[in-house]
C-alpha cells in the first residue's frame, strides 16, 4: 500500500491532531505531507514539507494551496482541477514545475487523495508532493545528450571492450555511407583504412586497459564507396557505476578538407622556399636596426658575397657611403610611415651598372608594430638595354612605313581603345590630336557602299577563332578624296579564347590599284589588237595566199589534163599534192588564227571543232557540254576570250597533265557565262606553280580583259579543273 494511500486510510475518521496520523507524518522527511480542508486550504504541515517547499507551520496553515503552482498554471486552473479530479475518481497524479516560498522553483511528484467520513461525505484532502527535480534535471540532461548524439554535426561512436560499433549517431552513418545495422556488424579494424588499423587497435587497447583516460588521434576510414577520408578522433573511457569500463566513446571529425588543405600549405612552403632560391629576383630581411636577417641565393650572387658574410650586417658595411646613404633612406620610409614603397635604383657593381625595380614592405609583429623591412629587386638592366633598343626599333618603323606608305593599328574591343601609328594618321588624312580613333569613327571613314561588308568581317573576326581578317576597302578623306586600302589584321586572343586585343596594318594601293586598271585597259587593247591582227592575217591568207594557190591548183590540173608524157605527168601530180596539202595548212593556220565556227556559228560550234580537233591530234578524247551555250547572246570579244582559254587549257593538258580523258562545259547563271576545262591527269598544287608558266597568266588576263575572272583546282593526283567566268 503506498504511503499517500496509507495516509488516506488514517485520515478518514481522523483529526489532524490525532497521535497516529502525527506520528506517520511527522516521521517522513523525504515527502511534503499535509492535509487540505474542502476548499484546498492547508490543514497540517510537517517537517518533509517545510523542507521541500520553505514555508514554516505559522507561515502556510490556512492559505490555498495554488500558492505552490507557478503563475501560469495558476491562470491555467491546474490546482482547481487537480482538487476535481480528486473527489471525483478518488485520486489525482501530477508532475510539474512547483514554487518554493523563496520563489525558486522545483520539479514535483504530487499525489492529491480524496479524504472522505463514514457516510462517504467529503472531509478534504490529503496531498503528498517528492521533490523529482534531480531525477528531471537527469532526464533532461539524457534527452539532451540524446539530441546532442543524434543531431550533432560531429559523428559519435561507442565501442564495446572488443571494438565492436555498440551505437553510431546519423553524422558518423553518412560520413562512412554506412546504416547503423551495417555499422552493428563492423569492429574498429574493418573500417579503418589497412595503414592505420594497427595504430586504431593500440589505441584502443591503451583505453581498455587503462593506460589512458583519454585519446586524441587522427587516421583515416575507407566509406562504403571506397573513397578514404582523414578524421580526427577524441576517444574516451565511459565506466558503469562501478567503476568497471563498459564502453568507449569517440567523437570523430571529418578533417579531409583541411588535411588536404594542411598538405597543400605545406607544398606552398616548400614551392616558397624552392621560389625564393631560385628566383631570378634579389629578395632580403632586415630587422629595425636595419641589419640583414634573410637574403636569397640571387642577393649573393649579385653583390658577389657569401651568406656569412651578409647576414647581421648593415648596407654601411656593403656598400659604398653614397650607396648606403640611398639604400637607408628609403628602409627609414617604410619603417616610419608602415606602407610598401616601390622605385627604381641604380646600383654600381663590378661588371658595371645595374638597374633595378625595388618592392620595399613593413613586416610586422603579432601585435601590428613594423619590426623590419623586406624587399624585393627586379633587375631591368636588359629591360632598359631592350627599350632603348625597342626606341630605336620604332623610330626606323615609323620611317619605313612613312617611306611604304603602310600604317598599322591596335584595338581592344573590350575597352573600346584604339592606337594609330602616325603613318595611319596621314593615310586616313587626319591629325593626332585633332582626331581621336576608335572603331566607330574608323567605320564613319570608310566608304559607304563598303562599311556594312567591312563591318561584317571584322566583327566575324573578333567572334569567331580562327576567322581571316584580310580586306580591301576604300575611305573617305576629309575633303572628300577616296583612297583604297588593302588592310590585314590578326586577334590576339587568351587561353580560353576570348578576344584581347586585335592588331593590324593598312597599305594605301591608291596608286596601285590605278596602275592596276590601267594595265588591264592595256592588256585589253592587246588582246583586241592581237585578236585584230589574227583576223587580218587570216584574212590575207584567204584572199591572197588562198586563192593564189587556188588558181595554181586550177591551173596545173588543167596542165595535168593535157599531158601524155610520163616523167612530166608524175611531176605535175607531185606538185597537185603540194598545192593541196598547203591549202590545208594555210586552212587550217587561218581556223587556229581565227576559226570562222565562232563567228558564224558560235562558240559552242567553235569548242566542238576544236575538241575533235584536238583528239585526233593528241590522242586525248574531249566530250563538250554545250547546254549553256547562250548563241549570238555573247559579245564577239568574249566569245574569242573564252575560246582563247579553252585552247591554253587544253594546251596544258596535252603538254603536263598525262590525262586521257578531258570535259569542255558551258554554263549560263544569270548574267554570266561560266566555261570549265577538266581534265583526269596527275594535277598539281596552285600555290607551287612557277609564275608565267602554263599560260595561267594569259588565261588570267584574257578573263580579266572580258570583265571576268579564272580560277584552278587542283591537286596531286586529282586532275585540274579551269573556270573563267565572264559576263554576257
Amino acid at each position: 500500500m503506498g504511503l499517500d494511500t496509507r495516509i488516506a486510510h488514517l485520515a478518514i475518521g481522523s483529526h489532524p491532531n490525532d497521535e497516529q496520523f502525527r506520528l506517520l507524518v511527522e516521521s517522513v522527511t523525504e515527502y511534503a505531507i499535509f492535509l487540505l480542508d474542502t476548499a484546498g486550504r492547508v490543514m497540517s504541515w510537517n517537517a518533509g514539507a517545510e523542507r521541500i517547499k520553505g514555508y514554516r507551520t505559522q507561515d502556510i496553515i490556512g492559505r490555498h494551496f495554488s500558492v505552490f503552482y507557478p503563475p501560469e498554471e495558476r491562470a491555467a486552473g491546474t490546482p482547481e482541477r487537480m482538487l476535481q479530479r480528486a473527489e471525483r475518481e478518488g485520486r489525482a497524479n501530477h508532475e510539474g514545475w512547483r514554487l518554493r516560498q523563496d520563489g525558486s522553483r522545483f520539479w514535483a511528484d504530487v499525489t492529491v487523495s480524496a479524504l472522505r467520513g463514514p457516510q462517504g461525505e467529503l472531509r478534504g484532502f490529503a496531498k503528498v508532493t517528492r521533490d523529482m527535480t534531480a531525477r528531471q534535471r537527469e532526464r533532461e540532461n539524457e534527452a539532451m545528450l540524446a539530441a546532442m548524439f543524434e543531431r550533432a554535426s560531429l559523428g559519435i561512436v561507442m565501442l564495446d571492450v572488443s571494438g565492436r560499433y555498440v551505437r553510431a549517431n546519423p553524422q558518423f552513418q553518412r560520413m562512412l555511407g554506412y546504416t547503423a545495422e551495417e555499422l552493428a556488424q563492423k569492429n574498429l579494424g574493418e573500417l579503418a583504412d589497412p595503414e592505420h588499423v594497427e595504430e586504431s587497435w593500440r589505441v584502443l587497447e591503451d583505453l581498455v586497459q587503462g593506460r589512458r583516460s583519454h585519446a586524441v588521434y587522427e587516421t583515416r576510414y575507407v566509406r562504403r564507396s571506397g573513397q578514404v577520408i582523414w578524421a580526427r578522433n577524441s576517444a574516451t573511457r565511459l565506466p558503469d557505476a562501478d567503476g568497471r569500463l563498459r564502453y568507449v566513446m569517440a567523437t570523430v571529425e571529418d578533417i579531409t578538407e583541411s588535411r588536404l588543405a594542411y598538405e597543400a600549405l605545406r607544398e606552398s612552403e616548400a614551392r616558397l622556399q624552392a621560389f625564393t632560391g631560385h628566383s631570378p629576383a634579389v629578395m632580403f630581411l632586415k630587422d629595425r636596426e636595419c641589419r640583414y636577417r634573410f637574403v636569397n641565393e640571387r642577393f649573393l650572387q649579385r653583390c658577389g658575397l657569401r651568406r656569412e658574410q651578409v647576414i647581421g650586417r648593415r648596407d654601411e658595411e656593403l656598400l659604398t657611403r653614397a650607396q648606403a646613404g640611398t639604400v637607408g633612406g628609403s628602409d627609414a620610409q617604410v619603417l616610419e610611415r608602415g606602407v610598401p614603397l616601390e622605385f627604381e635604383e641604380t646600383v654600381e657593381l663590378v661588371g658595371g651598372p645595374r638597374y633595378s625595380v625595388v618592392s620595399k614592405f613593413p613586416v610586422f609583429d603579432a601585435a601590428g608594430a613594423v619590426v623590419g623591412v623586406g624587399g624585393v629587386a627586379t633587375d631591368i638592366t636588359e629591360r632598359r638595354k631592350a627599350e632603348q633598343a625597342l626606341r630605336e626599333q620604332r623610330t626606323l618603323l615609323a620611317e619605313a612605313q612613312s617611306l611604304a606608305g603602310l600604317g598599322c593599328w591596335e584595338w581592344d574591343p573590350a575597352s573600346g581603345r584604339v592606337s594609330w601609328s602616325d603613318e595611319l594618321y596621314r593615310i586616313y588624312g587626319v591629325e593626332r590630336g585633332v582626331f581621336e580613333p576608335s572603331f566607330e569613327s574608323y567605320l564613319e571613314r570608310v566608304h559607304p557602299q563598303d562599311r556594312g561588308r567591312v563591318g561584317a568581317l571584322v566583327a566575324a573576326a573578333v567572334q569567331k577563332e580562327g576567322a581571316a581578317l584580310d580586306f580591301e576597302e576604300r575611305i573617305v578623306r576629309p575633303g572628300g578624296e577616296i583612297r583604297q586600302l588593302r588592310s590585314r589584321g590578326e586577334v590576339v586572343r587568351d587561353a580560353a579564347g576570348r578576344p584581347l586585343k586585335v592588331v593590324g596594318a593598312c597599305l594605301d594601293i591608291t596608286e596601285h590599284k590605278a596602275a592596276e586598271a590601267a594595265l588591264r585597259a592595256l592588256s585589253r587593247r592587246l588582246v583586241q589588237a592581237e585578236e585584230n591582227e589574227r583576223r587580218r592575217i587570216a584574212r590575207e591568207l584567204h584572199d591572197q595566199v588562198g586563192q593564189n594557190l587556188s588558181a595554181l591548183n586550177i591551173n596545173l590540173d588543167i596542165v595535168l589534163g593535157s599531158l601524155r608524157e610520163a616523167p612530166l605527168r608524175r611531176r605535175l601530180e607531185d606538185s597537185l599534192k603540194l598545192v593541196d596539202g598547203t591549202l590545208q595548212s594555210i586552212e587550217a593556220v587561218m581556223a587556229e588564227l581565227r576559226p570562222p565556227l565562232l563567228d558564224e556559228y558560235g562558240l559552242g560550234a567553235a569548242l566542238a571543232w576544236y575538241a575533235e580537233e584536238y583528239a585526233q591530234r593528241t590522242g586525248i578524247q574531249v566530250s563538250v557540254d554545250k547546254a549553256g551555250d547562250p548563241g549570238s547572246a555573247l559579245r564577239p570579244e568574249t566569245a574569242v576570250a573564252l575560246f582563247r582559254i579553252a585552247q591554253e587549257a587544253l594546251n596544258n593538258v596535252a603538254k603536263h597533265a598525262g590525262a586521257k580523258l578531258a570535259r569542255i562545259g558551258l554554263s549560263l547563271e544569270g548574267e554570266e557565262m561560266t566555261l570549265c576545262i577538266e581534265d583526269d591527269g596527275r594535277g598539281f598544287d596552285p600555290a607551287q606553280a612557277p609564275r608565267g608558266r602554263w599560260g595561267m597568266t594569259t588565261m588570267r588576263e584574257r578573263a580579266e580583259a572580258a570583265g571576268g575572272r579564272l580560277s584552278i583546282e587542283s591537286a596531286a593526283g586529282r586532275g585540274t579543273a579551269v573556270r573563267a567566268s565572264v559576263p554576257l
